[in-house]
């Protein structure tokens, strides 16, 4: 799909032979200037998985990008395994990493990064940013970020022709600021099998990082 191919990328959930969709709430699809940072992020996430392993079905959870700390925060108790030994069909037999974020708990991609910007944006370059510092039941409040066109059409479609990432470019939406703050609140990979894709070319999240972040897991 469109949304495949976008940096905001939402979370993806594989049933069997069919694929289903969620949608963060707050993550990050918006044209507005500030959006609150939604706690239940994660409950948003684990609602959709319940609703099908729920119905029996054997789920395989595959996360990029971000999509890499819900994966990682909203799956206890849903696990194959789990869900046998309280006798209920269906679970999640695995997680696919696809360059996505795989942290331990309490650990968010600012703590990753060693700061709330990515690290392929340059020093030099202007960031749109509006933030707002207040904190409510525990969650920093969400900002805006987004990136200079010449620096997402480099980043994120630096492999395709000029005009067709032009068009990619101009579909992107501002970026939730608080996503690179939010700390993971558990860490299902210890829990259930486990892969992980490696892209040697991918930009947001460099081949060493996901190395590292391979290595940290293990």
């Amino acid at each position: 799909s469109d949304k495949f191919l976008s940096y905001t990328l939402p979370f993806l959930i594989h049933v069997a032979r069919q694929m289903v969709e969620s949608e963060i709430p707050s993550y990050p699809h918006s044209t507005v200037n500030l959006i609150p940072f939604k706690p239940n992020n994660f409950a948003a996430v684990r609602a959709a998985v319940v609703k099908e392993i729920d119905t029996g079905s054997d789920v395989v959870v595959s996360a990029h990008s971000w999509g890499g700390v819900p994966a990682c925060s909203a799956l206890d108790g849903l696990s194959k395994a789990e869900r046998q030994r309280d006798g209920k069909a269906g679970g999640v037999v695995r997680l696919a990493f696809v360059t996505s974020f795989i942290l331990p708990e309490e650990t968010s991609v600012s703590d990753v990064l060693g700061g709330p910007l990515p690290i392929w944006v340059p020093d030099a370059v202007s960031v749109d940013i509006e933030f707002d510092e207040d904190v409510a039941d525990g969650y920093p409040q969400d900002g805006n970020l987004k990136f200079p066109d010449e620096i997402n059409k480099d980043v994120f479609y630096h492999d395709l022709p000029s005009d067709e990432a032009d068009e990619w470019v101009s579909k992107l939406r501002v970026h939730s600021l608080a996503t690179f703050m939010t700390k993971t609140k558990s860490a299902a990979w210890k829990r259930i099998p486990t892969s992980y894709l490696l892209c040697e070319n991918d930009k947001p999240v460099p081949l060493e990082l996901q190395e590292s972040m391979i290595a940290t897991v293990k």
